[in-house]
């Protein structure tokens, strides 16, 4: 038998965390678009303005819906990276993602050294992990993208620390 679960989606800019997003159970493709239409990229566009933002997904199956990519094409045209996107990006890289190397470490540390009862006690133990990450940590975590795409290159694609 499963344990119930909750699915949390996340972004990491330079600007601050978005996020979180929780999700009942497996994200789907159609619950992963409704999350990113009506709240993550209009967050993402009153936090960035008249910016030019550059989205980045990982290969998640819900990130890769028909409906997903066609949104994302719309959205940030020739601008997002992710599966089947138009700047495509390298399957199995948790080394490159800020989320993966940074944040879901950091939010886990915090919320299981609480050990949550319930989903609601998880919920909201995440909630208040990810407020208590300044924006200034969120700066230089975006900033050692660049350093880690370097020392990807530098080992020939292979896992860095």
């Amino acid at each position: 038998m499963k344990s119930p679960s909750i699915s949390v989606l996340a972004g990491v800019s330079s600007k601050g965390l978005l996020g979180p997003y929780f999700f009942p159970g497996t994200v789907t493709g159609q619950s992963f678009l409704k999350v990113l239409r009506e709240e993550m990229i209009p967050s993402l566009k009153a936090l960035y303005e008249d910016t030019e933002v550059i989205f980045q997904m990982d290969g998640a199956p819900g990130h890769w819906a028909k409906e997903v990519r066609a949104f994302m094409d719309l959205s940030f045209p020739e601008k997002w990276i992710g599966r089947g996107g138009p700047i495509p990006w390298a399957p199995r890289s948790p080394d490159l993602t800020p989320p993966d190397f940074f944040l879901w470490g950091f939010i886990k540390h915090k919320v299981y050294a609480k050990s949550p009862l319930t989903l609601e006690d998880l919920r909201g133990l995440i909630s208040d992990a990810f407020r208590e990450i300044p924006v200034a940590m969120c700066q230089r975590v975006c900033q050692s993208v660049g350093v880690r795409l370097q020392r990807c290159i530098e080992a020939n694609g292979a896992q860095i620390q």
